[in-house]
């Protein structure tokens, strides 16, 4: 292989969906496998993991999922290698169902110097039935401004006088990653955006409308 390049690529195959709840999970589960691609040279490795169904009708989520995860590990690649830096990224997702909406989260993480590294997280809610993917407020009902009262309320608890109102306010973009599971939806907040690195990326969850 070029330039010592390791690569293993590894298909497993799962029944498993993590976080379902039966109450609103359809019987038959559908199957996935989840593909691994491990890569490194003398400068920079990544190791990503996601899932890809073998279900036909949730191919549009498969392809989501999988242009973003390869898109970001050769972008992060791409810049490390035109600053001449070292660096090592990973990604990893989980996945939620309720009823005949899909939700997956991906995580990625890195570090290429500084004072320390980074995490970032995206996530893809499709509905199986309409074939289209859904933002916060078709997935739960409510409208954005009724999400953020609901997020700002649960933030200023959690996080008190370093909560970081404008990062909780009524723009849909705000709440962009989120998952859909058992009735209830879980906001996933980047770092920084509610708050200062330390808090890491809080959450906020509410039932479905």
């Amino acid at each position: 292989m070029k330039n010592g390049n390791l690569i293993f690529l590894i298909l497993s195959v799962s029944a498993l969906i993590f976080g379902c709840s039966s109450s609103r999970v359809e019987k038959e589960r559908p199957k996935f496998e989840r593909v691994t691609l491990k890569e490194s040279d003398s400068d920079v490795s990544t190791s990503v993991s996601f899932a890809q169904f073998f279900d036909e009708s949730l191919s549009p989520l498969n392809v989501a999922v999988r242009n973003f995860v390869y898109g970001e590990k050769d972008s992060f690649v791409r810049e490390c290698k035109s600053e001449g830096v070292r660096g090592a990224f990973s990604s990893s997702c989980r996945i939620f169902q309720d009823g005949e909406i899909f939700s997956v989260l991906v995580m990625n993480s890195g570090f290429s110097g500084g004072a320390h590294g980074f995490v970032t997280l995206e996530s893809f809610n499709f509905d199986r039935r309409t074939q289209k993917f859904l933002n916060v407020c078709e997935a739960s009902g409510l409208s954005v401004r009724e999400i953020s009262e609901i997020s700002k309320e649960q933030l200023q608890k959690k996080l008190g006088d370093a909560f970081w109102k404008d990062g909780a306010g009524p723009e849909i973009s705000n709440f962009s990653v989120f998952s859909v599971n058992g009735g209830i939806v879980t906001v996933y907040f980047q770092q920084y955006q509610v708050a200062a690195y330390a808090y890491g990326s809080p959450t906020v969850e509410f039932p479905i409308k």
